[in-house]
């Protein structure tokens, strides 16, 4: 073998001996170092600390009652005819539970409505937020779109989009 190989084997073998442990770790220990390098990821902070501060805890958990719908109001003439529509869909009451981890966060949300089968539609939302990128998802089905739509002709009423 030539030096500079035998040179890159010794040193890849004192490397690999001052970083691995002499043992292997047990379960606390494992939990432990995860638990300090993500410490140490929730609390760095590239904003100014004096206005911003992070709690304490590791976990945090978080409980939220939400309500929403949906409305359409738009108005317009297309080939010569004029149209109005009103239409809206049915509020949803959320309750949900989100669970956080030195920033890592996981959370659930139901609708009692949905259950008892009077909420018909369907909403799908995905959200993932970072110091550099944030980003959101949604998807909504809508089966409860009701309300009316008027044309041209003095405003008559053309349709009512009421479902069943």
């Amino acid at each position: 073998m030539n030096s500079n190989l035998r040179l890159a084997l010794v040193a890849i073998s004192l490397t690999a001996a001052v970083a691995l442990p002499a043992q292997p770790l047990d379960q606390q220990q494992r939990r432990e170092r995860l638990d300090s390098a993500l410490a140490a990821r929730y609390y760095r902070t590239p904003y100014d600390s004096n206005y911003v501060v992070r709690p304490e805890g590791r976990l945090t958990l978080k409980a939220r009652l939400n309500q929403t719908g949906n409305s359409f109001h738009a108005k317009g003439t297309v080939n010569d005819i004029y149209s109005k529509a009103d239409l809206r869909t049915s509020h949803k009451t959320t309750l949900s539970i989100a669970a956080i981890y030195r920033g890592i966060g996981i959370g659930m949300a139901v609708n009692p409505g949905k259950w008892k089968g009077i909420y018909k539609d369907y909403e799908f939302n995905l959200n993932f937020y970072s110091s550099r990128l944030s980003l959101d998802g949604s998807y909504q089905r809508s089966e409860s779109l009701a309300g009316d739509i008027w044309r041209d002709d003095n405003h008559s009423r053309l349709e009512s989009a009421a479902s069943p």
